[in-house]
């Protein structure tokens, strides 16, 4: 009889610590089920333009730059101008004097003229009187015009250098005082519609750029996209840089030395167009995250491009399924989500 209760009592305690495990795992009302808050889109496909970028300093464009000189020797009595200024056409730039020997000389080539002149008029009066021939007065004309060529290659209006257009002053290279030969650089000066671009791209990219291509260029600084196009790639690695040379022409006036940003374009990309805040992860362990039946689900991707807020990503994305935006780095894979709009 002892050992019958003994057994009754076992089974009763089994059966009871049964119950409890069974109710545990059924799950209790207010029991928590994990699940998050997010937003969400619809996946589109997109293309964005294939970029290498270059960066440089504005500078004068091919044939752009002009050595300022005189035809006589001189001394330089003024600069009117600093490096680095913007000047028009026809604008003083400095004054000078002429040397002694340069005064002498423009002397002589005006009396040089005045006794070609006058030699020209008296062959052409004795061929009137047939006295001449027809060679003597065409040796008699070119004696003329060369004289005149003459002195014309030293006449400097007013003693005074102009800007023979639109530019800005790149360098001064003679002093005030100093007197400078004939032929002599004073000041070089950039045509302000031959300005440019200057910089240096990757050697790895060199194949993919070439004259002609689109361009758009930034000043560091700020200020608004300037279009222009490449004019030259070298064919060599700058051995100080070590970056490929680039030049980029543009109608628009740069600052000389003022730091750019070249976006050329070299081609289009392809891939699913995403706002940047739906991929999750670190480098070669990107993700986005789509929604099937309510549930998270995570999906491998690689970021081909990214323009400002927006990146273009390659991988397995189903375009019927919703893409996860906001709330993405707090998923797990089948974790329960709930759009924002969703009451």
């Amino acid at each position: 009889m002892i050992r019958f209760l003994f057994r009754a009592a076992v089974v009763a305690i089994v059966v009871a610590l049964g119950g409890c495990d069974t109710g545990a795992d059924a799950g209790t009302p207010g029991a928590m089920i994990p699940s998050a808050v997010i937003r969400q889109v619809t996946p589109v496909r997109g293309h964005f333009d294939d970029i290498v970028v270059a960066y440089g300093q504005g500078a004068a464009g091919s044939g752009g730059t002009r050595a300022l000189t005189l035809p006589i020797d001189a001394t330089l009595t003024g600069v009117d101008v600093a490096a680095g200024q913007h000047v028009n056409a026809g604008q003083v730039l400095a004054s000078f004097v002429p040397t002694k020997a340069a005064a002498a000389a423009r002397v002589a080539a005006r009396s040089a003229v005045a006794l070609a002149r006058a030699q020209r008029e008296r062959t052409a009066r004795l061929l009137a009187d047939h006295l001449a021939t027809n060679d003597q007065l065409a040796q008699a004309d070119k004696a003329m015009h060369d004289a005149e060529a003459a002195f014309a290659a030293q006449d400097t209006p007013h003693e005074k250098l102009q800007a023979p257009a639109d530019g800005t002053v790149l360098t001064i290279d003679t002093l005030r005082g100093a007197q400078v030969a004939a032929g002599g650089t004073i000041m070089t000066l950039a045509d302000t519609d031959c300005t440019g671009f200057a910089g240096g791209i990757e050697p790895a990219d060199r194949a993919r750029v070439h004259a002609g291509d689109t361009v758009a260029l930034h000043a560091l600084s700020g200020g608004r996209e300037l279009p222009a196009r490449v004019a030259t790639v070298a064919g060599a690695v700058d051995p100080q840089s070590r970056l490929v040379g680039v030049t980029v022409s543009t109608s628009y006036p740069l600052i000389q030395g003022m730091a750019y940003r070249a976006d050329i374009v070299v081609g289009s990309l392809a891939g699913w167009q995403l706002p940047a805040d739906a991929v999750t992860g670190e480098e070669g362990a990107r993700a986005v995250w789509q929604v099937r039946q309510g549930q998270a689900h995570r999906v491998p991707v690689t970021v081909v491009a990214q323009h400002g807020d927006q990146v273009l990503v390659a991988g397995a994305i189903e375009a019927s399924l919703a893409l996860v935006t906001v709330g993405a780095t707090q998923l797990d894979e089948g974790i329960q989500v709930r759009p924002m709009d969703t009451p």
